[in-house]
């Protein structure tokens, strides 16, 4: 009994093995796909047909970039401290008002500016582009929005940054490629120059409303103070804040440099029909390709199933009926 116990469990195995380890007839593969390549052109070329008008109804979209490069700033409160007439009369409190001006992560805070809501509501505001990115709930002809609509200033924000705008910065050069996308080439390339001269205001200002700040809080203290050498101190930090906003308000470009102003683009971003249509024929070929190969493997595991099925049943009736031989024999 264990002998035949055992015999059945090696011809399962047996069994198992011929109906995974059967031979893969590359010829046959090849020999379906050739009997069907009218059928996957055909269907190939349908789908891409359907691809390339859909690509056609898509909305045209211009892309256009400026390339910055940020401005280091150096000795912005006029001089360095250890270079100031008689620097050993400087107090404490003036050479932290003087040497805390540079940040070692200049870079990151100025690209991190470009891209806060703060500066990206001052730029929609300011170019009035609401009406652009809520274009569905604008009347163009009356120049007011659609059922009272009111724009939300925060989903015009996020809107405009994922689909408008996109910025780039060069990890050796730390050089920032700023583009923006829109459906007109010019309007593209003017709004992308827009960006870097006003995110230059937008620094400007807020380095000027920085300094107004200070000296109100200097001109407070001084009248506060009788003591001399703290007035003295007092009306050097207000000369360092007076050269900030001096060299702030002289300089065009004040925290990045424009090295190569975007121009209007000739070709078009999106939608790139060609590749479109090109992509779908090719994948749909593949596809196609890849379910007559599976619908054969397919077909053949499902007949070796059926087969080895046969196989064990018709050995398990000649069992059976040798057994009831030998019963009958006793």
């Amino acid at each position: 009994m264990k002998e035949s116990k055992t015999n059945k469990a090696v011809e399962q195995e047996v069994g198992m093995d011929k109906m995974i380890g059967q031979d893969i007839d590359l010829l046959e593969y090849i020999l379906v796909i050739l009997r069907n390549k009218y059928h996957i052109l055909i269907l190939s070329i349908t789908v891409a047909t359907i691809a390339f008008v859909i690509s056609t109804l898509l909305p045209v979209i211009y892309s256009a970039q400026v390339q910055l490069a940020i401005i280091k700033p150096e000795k912005l409160g006029g001089i360095d401290t250890s270079e100031r007439r008689a620097p050993e009369i400087l107090t404490l409190v003036e050479r932290g008002f003087l040497s805390s001006i540079i940040y070692e992560n200049q870079y990151d805070r100025v690209h991190a500016k470009m891209k806060s809501k703060v500066f990206i509501q001052y730029f929609i505001q300011k170019n009035s582009l609401l009406p652009h990115i809520f274009s569905k709930d604008w009347d163009a002809k009356k120049k007011q929005w659609i059922n009272g609509f009111k724009p939300d200033i925060l989903q015009a924000i996020r809107i405009f940054k994922e689909k408008n705008n996109w910025t780039h910065v060069d990890s050796e050069t730390q050089l920032i490629n700023v583009g923006i996308n829109w459906n007109d080439p010019k309007k593209a390339a003017q709004l992308a120059n827009a960006f870097a001269d006003d995110f230059n205001d937008f620094m400007r200002l807020q380095e000027i409303e920085k300094t107004n700040k200070i000296e109100h809080y200097l001109m407070g203290e001084l009248n506060k103070t009788k003591i001399i050498e703290m007035r003295k101190s007092i009306y050097r930090l207000m000369e360092a804040q007076l050269v900030i906003k001096m060299l702030a308000n002289s300089k065009k470009q004040h925290a990045v440099e424009i090295l190569d102003p975007a121009v209007p683009p000739i070709e078009k971003s999106s939608p790139a029909k060609k590749k479109i249509t090109l992509l779908t024929l090719i994948g749909t070929m593949l596809l196609s390709i890849s379910f007559l190969i599976g619908r054969v493997i397919f077909m053949k595991i499902r007949g070796a199933i059926e087969g080895y099925e046969n196989e064990i049943t018709e050995k398990g009736i000649g069992t059976h009926n040798q057994l009831d031989e030998l019963i009958s024999k006793k």
